[in-house]
């Protein structure tokens, strides 16, 4: 990906098979001076340094670990203060997945890329998501604030894999280039990042193959190409972005053939007329199409789709 910037932006697991001062240990945190915070309630004692949290005690057998994005950066100037050399972040990453299924469950892992280079720009990445230019396993919600902030989410907040791609120039108030492409992962997302990971054995050329499978931007709205979507070219500031990367499959998801997008435009398309013409047959009682679809069966490809819309889960609405 050209010369950016990756980085591990939040690390949380839990483990009950390392003690406080062997996770302390692996970050090289060992002199660090924490100091105790409030509990959440889940652990008795809570020690915080700088946005690092470890959690322990009480009723739970395990041990929680959280560092932010802040608390990342720390860990890299602590290890390197007490260890004259870099944190391995794939060594710890993938030390930390060989534990998975015996003690170890790593519950959210952001990977970040940095973009200082002026390939992207936020201008042309909401115009794209504006008006729907682009391919992605998930819906896009842009956001901008005029002066305070410019952003784009893919995925809900729920999401086990949301993308967010923001101005960090803007949002730290500082005169440079500077955009933000950022992966959060959850659970098994995670896991299977860090699983490629291993395979590939390098953070950038995994981070963005499986940026370039989520989520590419094109020239064209993939609904104006009646579903041949191998016909759609990236865009080249995309292209640039993610250079020669293939594409690499990140956890199961919903297809690039079928979204949110696509749903609503195959509705708008094809079937907005025959629904209108139903309910006017009907004097506008919409009972009676609701009688239509109640107990219709989802495919895989619709539940899929559903489970990565905020608040529907594609199993809780089968026979409705």
């Amino acid at each position: 990906m050209n010369e950016n910037y990756i980085i591990v932006d939040w690390l949380q697991f839990t483990t009950s098979v390392h003690s406080r001062s062997q996770i302390l240990e692996m970050f090289g945190l060992t002199d660090e001076c924490f100091l105790p915070a409030r509990s959440g309630g889940r652990w008795e004692q809570v020690d915080m340094i700088n946005k690092v949290r470890i959690e322990y005690g009480g009723q739970r057998n395990d041990i929680s670990f959280t560092a932010s994005g802040s608390g990342c950066r720390y860990i890299e100037t602590a290890y390197k203060n007490k260890n004259q050399s870099d944190i391995d972040w794939y060594e710890c990453l993938t030390y930390l997945l060989s534990y998975k299924g015996d003690g170890v469950n790593i519950s959210r892992l952001d990977i970040a890329c940095d973009d200082k280079n002026e390939v992207l720009e936020m201008r042309k990445i909401m115009n794209a998501a504006k008006n729907e230019k682009y391919v992605s396993r998930t819906r896009v919600k842009p956001e901008r604030i005029e002066g305070r902030k410019e952003i784009v989410y893919f995925g809900s907040e729920k999401s086990k894999t949301r993308l967010r791609i923001y101005n960090k120039a803007l949002e730290r108030g500082v005169e440079e280039k500077w955009i933000r492409c950022e992966l959060q992962l959850r659970d098994d997302a995670a896991d299977s990042f860090i699983s490629n990971l291993q395979e590939y054995k390098d953070i950038g050329r995994t981070f963005s193959g499986v940026l370039n499978n989520y989520l590419r931007f094109t020239t064209k709205n993939p609904s104006d190409c009646n579903g041949h979507y191998d016909d759609l070219k990236i865009t080249k500031w995309w292209t640039e972005y993610i250079g020669t990367a293939e594409k690499i499959k990140n956890v199961k998801s919903v297809g690039l053939e079928y979204n949110y997008e696509h749903l609503e435009n195959l509705m708008k398309k094809n079937y907005a007329s025959s629904i209108k013409a139903f309910l006017l047959a009907n004097d506008g009682n919409i009972s009676a199409l609701l009688d239509i679809v109640n107990g219709a069966k989802l495919n895989n490809k619709q539940k899929e789709m559903l489970n990565e819309i905020e608040h529907v889960n594609a199993d809780s609405v089968e026979g409705w």
